[in-house]
């Protein structure tokens, strides 16, 4: 009797080994999640636990007027994805996934050579970030609250989850409840700034990324 329990521990083990190894190596594998609104495919990539988008965000609300492509560029579409008003991207993730809170930005870019910078952030390797096999960042531009497309090849920005207060900024615009996105600008020819951002505006367009942690 203590042998065949034994033997039936043993399988039991060994197939919940083969179906996490598969659930695993199959997304390894195929390295792409398929949006099943439109049924786009988003390479994914794995860090710290989490699953991330590996490139812009691009699908379109049903109705919502405000979110285009930078410049409204089919192009820019194809290359860059999105810019999102603050009130669509907290519905533009697929079912499962979310956007990412700044702590989870933070924790990503720890992981990218570099130093910290003056800001909360850090200096990181441009060439890391906007490795097509890693996050694949580019540096496309934002929409102002006024609507004008502008910093096209000098930053971008990506809204988050996380709401924050900003109380002793020397400028009165960012005192007050702001919401927060990450900003990616650049530092020296080879090098980005890679940090938390306020807007004093939910109106301002950003791109979006989304997460999903691995026991989801």
């Amino acid at each position: 009797m203590i042998g065949i329990l034994g033997l039936m521990k043993v399988f039991i083990f060994s197939m919940f080994a083969l179906l996490i190894s598969f659930a695993s190596g199959y997304l390894k594998k195929d390295n792409v999640f398929t949006d099943p609104r439109d049924k786009h495919k988003y390479k994914i990539v794995q860090s710290d636990g989490n699953y991330w988008f590996a490139e812009n965000l691009r699908y379109k609300p049903p109705g919502d007027s405000l979110t285009h492509a930078f410049n409204s560029s089919e192009e820019n579409l194809q290359k860059h994805g999105l810019l999102y008003s603050l009130s669509s991207a907290k519905l533009a993730c697929p079912p499962g996934w979310r956007l990412p809170s700044k702590q989870d930005w933070n924790r990503l870019m720890k992981q990218v050579p570099g130093s910290l910078n003056t800001r909360g952030g850090r200096i990181v390797e441009e060439k890391k970030v906007s490795d097509s096999t890693f996050l694949n960042i580019s540096l496309a531009g934002f929409r102002t609250p006024e609507g004008k497309d502008v910093a096209f090849n000098r930053m971008t920005i990506f809204w988050t989850s996380s709401d924050t207060v900003s109380t002793n900024n020397p400028d009165p615009r960012f005192n007050g409840n702001r919401f927060i996105g990450y900003h990616f600008y650049k530092a020296t020819t080879d090098s980005l700034h890679a940090e938390p951002t306020y807007a004093n505006s939910a109106a301002y367009g950003y791109y979006c990324r989304c997460i999903k942690n691995k026991r989801n």
